[in-house]
């Protein structure tokens, strides 16, 4: 039995995203624990989310696929990147140079 679905106010979640987004320049990407604490989206819906502000502009999102670890920065459309995700652990993700 799954749990049902937040009630997420959705003009809140797109401002708590850029809000985020625009205190996180040059610092690691939001995980996606931060996110949903953020915007109230449970998992399942947050990358729908996340995609749905792509598609309409607000926000662009990177992602690199190395091995073991997908990395993934994001900004506000026409901004400045955060940095790349950030992990802990015996298999943490390498550090990526920035190509800007």
């Amino acid at each position: 039995m799954s749990r049902p679905p937040r009630d997420v106010n959705p003009e809140r979640a797109i401002v708590n995203v850029l809000l985020l987004l625009s205190q996180r320049i040059d610092k690691p990407c939001p995980t996606r624990d931060e996110l949903m604490a953020q915007t109230g989206y449970q998992q399942r819906a947050l990358r729908p989310f996340l995609q749905m502000l792509q598609d309409q502009g607000l926000i662009e999102i990177e992602s690199r696929a190395l091995k073991r670890a997908n990395l993934k920065r994001m900004r506000v459309a026409g901004g400045r990147w955060t940095g790349w995700t950030k992990r802990k652990g015996k298999r943490a993700a390498p550090v990526v140079p920035s190509y800007e």
